[in-house]
């Protein structure tokens, strides 16, 4: 996963929660309350705003808010 910003800057991203409004992420560096980005799931993407950043364990746990839902991905089994 990525996240966008709307300088073009990629930021790799771990998903640790998921709520119909929002993510919580964990990437490497502290991003800015406010930050517009972009969230990019195999090439699906959403407008996203930085709701907060904290640190924890070396690493910056965000909290985004989702301008719109990604859409939901089904897989079917054989």
């Amino acid at each position: 996963m990525l996240l966008i910003t709307e300088d073009m800057r990629r930021i790799p991203a771990t998903v640790c929660d998921v709520s119909n409004l929002g993510m919580r992420l964990e990437i490497a560096e502290a991003l800015p309350l406010g930050l517009a980005l972009r969230v990019d799931v195999h090439g699906v993407g959403a407008s996203a705003i930085v709701r907060h950043c904290i640190v924890r364990n070396g690493k910056y746990e965000v909290g985004v808010h989702l301008a719109a839902s990604l859409p939901e991905t089904r897989t079917e089994g054989p």
